[in-house]
């Protein structure tokens, strides 16, 4: 399978597995977007940043990829507009990894990766679909390489909220994400600083998907364990 920006290619490159089974962590993105669109603003920056805990079984014989670092930072820019019970977005979020296994080792990895999509906002339930195509560069052990392409983890997500009403502060949410390889339930928090600032957080449990339109079954039996994902912001809208 190839995974995100083949920085697990070069993770492998000089290593010789023989009779080794290859275990990956499942993933879907913290999206940290509220799940009602202010029709006063359209648009909004910020910063934040993200643990991403891999609980697995260990295996001697068993390769374990972690495929979204442990920690990473992150900013944000997002233009969003809302027509009726839809609102329709573009998010660029710029990801930095401070910690990931054995990746960054000898090494530096930066990506850009885009939300496009949209959301169905009832008055206590929200439905939302995006896709995530993304730009990397990495230079690991004096090596450089960049490119363009889809995530075939996250390739789409598909996200169900229940949350209050728009007007309370703060504005929760609970409910479930499905990506290409993982299923798991989210629940997330905004708190207003000032009219236009607020403050975000939004945690994940994720486990395999039983299903994937995009992987094959092979590749979705090669995802084990769960993961704890949590994400931290800091919003200004405008």
């Amino acid at each position: 399978m190839n995974r995100f920006c083949r920085a697990k290619n070069l993770l492998l490159i000089g290593i010789t597995i023989l009779s080794c089974t290859i275990k990956m962590s499942p993933h879907a993105q913290n999206e940290i977007f509220s799940p009602c669109t202010n029709e006063k603003y359209n648009g909004e920056a910020g910063a934040g940043f993200a643990i991403n805990q891999w609980v697995h079984k260990q295996d001697t014989h068993t390769l374990y990829i972690q495929t979204y670092p442990g920690i990473s930072a992150s900013i944000f820019y997002k233009q969003f507009q809302k027509q009726g019970i839809f609102s329709g977005f573009g998010c660029l979020e710029g990801i930095l990894p401070i910690e990931w296994d054995d990746v960054l080792e000898g090494g530096f990895l930066f990506w850009l990766r885009m939300h496009i999509g949209g959301q169905f906002e009832f008055p206590f339930f929200t439905l939302r679909l995006i896709f995530m195509p993304d730009f990397w560069l990495s230079i690991i052990e004096g090596q450089f390489a960049a490119g363009i392409g889809m995530n075939e983890l996250d390739v789409y997500q598909f996200t169900g909220l229940f949350h209050n009403s728009p007007k309370s502060n703060p504005n929760l949410w609970l409910g479930f994400r499905n990506s290409s390889s993982a299923l798991g339930l989210v629940a997330g928090s905004e708190y207003s600083i000032e009219k236009n600032e607020c403050v975000r957080i939004e945690y994940s449990y994720l486990r395999r998907a039983p299903y994937s339109f995009i992987l094959s079954r092979d590749d979705l039996n090669s995802i084990e364990g769960s993961v704890h994902y949590f994400t931290f912001g800091v919003f200004r809208k405008f």
